[in-house]
């Protein structure tokens, strides 16, 4: 998350997708074991006027990040919850929410 997205399951490099499909993803690993809406999704994705099409191609993304991540079954789950996704995963795995934590252990 601090640089490029890129995955890794068990050190493996994996094919995350296409860059609207990245940001999808990058989206939800900001957000961890937190339920993002279908229409901020749609707002990140198609910050400016989303087409009509919008939620029909998040739910395609979806799909195909859900094949990625279940390829590797490393303790990560993309789930429907409620009108949105969350994203279960260990907030450790996600270098954002490591530096975080670092810095606050820093400051205190």
């Amino acid at each position: 998350m601090l640089g490029p997205v890129e995955g890794r399951l068990g050190g493996t490099p994996v094919n995350l997708g296409p860059p609207k499909q990245r940001l999808v993803l990058a989206a939800l690993l900001l957000d961890a074991n937190r339920t993002l809406s279908m229409a901020r999704l749609v707002d990140l994705t198609w910050p400016d006027s989303p087409p009509p099409s919008a939620r029909t191609a998040i739910h395609g993304r979806i799909s195909r990040l859900r094949a990625v991540l279940a390829a590797g079954r490393h303790g990560v789950a993309l789930v429907s919850a409620g009108f949105g996704y969350t994203l279960r995963i260990d907030p450790g795995a996600v270098d954002a929410h490591r530096f975080t934590d670092m810095l606050a252990r820093a400051r205190a």
